[in-house]
């Protein structure tokens, strides 16, 4: 049986409201397409960059930071990439996903947290974690949107109304210091991840089919890429529930 999803109607903020916007009109229904779009786009983006993580750490260390913003590989490449480029190209990245994200909350509000728990597999499944994150949102605010900007607290933070310039305030200085300790514990473990690198320098044909084929088997498998783009059937439905609001 499925419960209903607990609403931001529902919480009672402990900080005050003086930071949250009311929710804009409705915007036209190709403004959900090109952002459901661009999540789908980076969604493939970072699975084809995973079967490819061997040759671009050998060759393009900058180019994997790019493609797959993932914290292991700006460990990885720390040592390899100047401090400049490695904090420019490493908050950008991982910045550039969170507006998406922020925008669908605020604009479809509650429907979007629906929508996104589903996409991750619905209740029994990693949309537990999107219950657990909303329940604690209201509470803890400005830390999650500081440290913890994924996609599940940029939905949350948009559909709380956080006002823009204050959420990417705090997401952008958050970022920064997490790319900044980033490079500093890539130091502290500069023997280890400098010695995998050296494997994966040598070996990086092999890794490159078992991390493509794993990739894949992971996909068909586990049909987790089925799960997140059925649910794009929805859209239809959230876009009319959010004018009939």
């Amino acid at each position: 049986m499925r419960f209903p999803l607990p609403t931001f109607a529902m919480m009672t903020p402990i900080e005050p409201t003086s930071h949250l916007d009311s929710r804009p009109a409705p915007p036209p229904k190709w403004v959900l397409w090109v952002l459901v779009g661009a999540v789908a786009g980076l969604y493939i983006l970072g699975f084809a960059t995973t079967g490819l993580t061997p040759k671009l750490l050998k060759d393009h260390p900058l180019a994997l930071m790019a493609l797959s913003p993932r914290y292991r590989n700006f460990l990885l490449v720390w040592n390899r990439v100047d401090f400049a480029p490695f904090l420019v190209v490493g908050v950008l990245r991982l910045l550039v996903s969170d507006p998406v994200y922020y925008l669908l909350g605020r604009f479809y509000g509650d429907g979007a947290i629906r929508w996104f728990e589903n996409a991750m597999g619905g209740p029994q499944s990693g949309g537990q974690l999107v219950r657990l994150t909303e329940k604690w949102f209201g509470r803890f605010s400005v830390p999650l949107c500081a440290f913890f900007a994924g996609p599940i607290v940029c939905v949350l933070a948009g559909a709380a109304g956080v006002k823009p310039k204050r959420f990417f305030t705090l997401d952008a200085i958050g970022t920064i210091g997490v790319v900044l300790v980033l490079r500093m514990f890539g130091r502290l473990l500069k023997s280890p991840l400098n010695w995998m690198v050296k494997f994966n320098s040598h070996n990086w044909k092999w890794l490159t089919v078992i991390a493509v084929l794993s990739t894949g088997f992971f996909l068909i498998k586990g049909g987790r890429a089925h799960k997140k783009f059925s649910s794009l059937g929805d859209l239809e439905e959230l876009d009319r529930e959010r004018r009939e609001d």
